[in-house]
């Protein structure tokens, strides 16, 4: 495997990425590009020092621009505070086993723009796994994503510039989360899905634009303070 820092420095390395370290010789952000066959793409929070420093690595992760199609997981806190990484289309057609997002995959990457790229295969996504996402704006249309499942709580937490989720059909998870919009203060449209029973308590709160709802018939939970202080 190979993997090219952007600052003009490459690594060959056998294995898991995770294994790699480089320090940056000042701040800045850099492209990353990753080719040839991986098990497993992890520059997890905890092992990497990809993440080590504010002033040099937590920063400077751009993005992935390709990885090995064998690649099926990504660790908790994956990308944990990127402010810089502007795109996900690494999780395209060469991530071919990666189903799931983890706990705090994205969070804090106020840098990502859009999620229109998650593909199909992505069934569910973990517990703030793109809170304080600010910089999603608009609509976020992730009907291309084949999402199960928004149970897990703090999903979409804070993202506070996204006016309108548009969700996938194959959405057949009973329930939303507890927190899993909340304060989408710009949140104003958004259609529920049909299969939907329940909305977990403060789902909504703080969704101050969120002026009308369609709750499907068969919803027969509304948790405590789920749309607290909408309007």
């Amino acid at each position: 495997m190979y993997v090219d820092w952007g600052d003009g420095t490459m690594d060959e390395v056998d294995g898991n990425v995770s294994q790699l370290a480089h320090e940056y010789s000042s701040a800045g952000t850099f492209r990353v590009r990753i080719t040839d066959n991986i098990t497993s793409f992890a520059p997890s929070y905890n092992n990497s020092t990809w993440y080590s420093t504010t002033s040099q690595n937590r920063y400077t992760f751009k993005n992935v621009v390709r990885a090995g199609s064998r690649c099926a997981s990504m660790p908790t806190y994956a990308f944990f505070y990127c402010t810089a990484l502007s795109s996900i289309d690494f999780l395209g057609s060469s991530w071919t086993g990666l189903t799931s997002l983890p706990n705090y995959a994205f969070y804090y990457c106020t840098g990502l723009t859009q999620l229109s790229s998650l593909p199909a295969r992505i069934k569910t996504l973990g517990s703030y796994c793109f809170q304080y996402c600010a910089g999603l704006t608009g609509v976020q249309d992730l009907r291309s994503a084949g999402l199960t499942s928004l149970y897990n709580p703090y999903t979409f937490a804070n993202c506070a510039n996204v006016k309108e989720w548009k969700l996938p059909a194959s959405l057949t998870g009973t329930y939303f989360g507890t927190y899993e919009f909340y304060y989408n203060s710009n949140l104003s449209a958004m259609q529920l899905p049909a299969s939907l029973t329940g909305i977990a308590g403060n789902c909504f709160y703080n969704c101050s634009q969120l002026k009308s709802i369609t709750i499907p018939s068969q919803v027969a939970n509304i948790g405590a303070n789920a749309f607290r202080e909408c309007p």
